[in-house]
Order: structure tokens, then sequence, then C-alpha cells
């Protein structure tokens, strides 16, 4: 630790939207990635659904996740969950879904 400024004496390594580089971004395998990985802190975007719960997802529209023109402020949080969040990313990603807050934060 530094002492003077109670900090750690290395630099804290933050993965940004989780391993975004190697799995869909703001997903939960793109933060257990992340974790895997060896990081100290993931950083995450939030939107909140129609029926106001807090979703995990960077854009302001859908297209990433398969519903063109639409926004996510428009959708209940099941129909954003039964969303494709990782296809656009590789097809072995197929599937994953938009997760909740409460979701990552467990």
């Amino acid at each position: 630790m530094n002492a003077r400024a109670g900090l750690p004496r290395r630099a804290w390594v933050v993965a940004h939207r989780g391993a975004s580089h190697d799995r869909p971004e703001n997903t939960l395998a793109a933060f257990d990635e992340a974790l895997e990985q060896g990081c100290d802190a993931i950083e995450l975007d939030l939107r909140v659904s129609a029926d106001g719960v807090p979703m995990v997802f960077h854009d302001d529209n859908l297209d990433r996740a398969g519903r063109p023109g639409r926004r996510l402020e428009e959708l209940t949080a099941a129909e954003i969950r039964r969303l494709d969040a990782g296809a656009s990313f590789h097809s072995r990603f197929r599937g994953e879904p938009v997760p909740a807050l409460g979701q990552v934060l467990e």
C-alpha cells in the first residue's frame, strides 16, 4: 500500500464492459471472463427497461441485439432478457442474454 495515499502501489485493471475483446460486451460471459483473467474491477453500462428494471446494455438502440429500430427503454425486462446479446459478436455466443443489473451483482 502507498501509506501516503492509502492506495495500492500498482494500477488497477478495470475490464471495460467486461472482457469485451474476448466475449460479447456487457454480458455475464464477458464479466466472468474478466474475472478469470484477473481484473480488479469491471465497468458496465446501464439502461432502464420500460418496467423500471436496470439492464446492462450500452447502445441506445437494440440493433446489435436483433431488434433494429427499437430502444431498450421500450421493452420490459422479460422481453429484453429474450434478446440475443451474443450473436453479433460471434456465432458461438448466440443466445447470450442481456443481463439485468441484479444478475451481474449476484
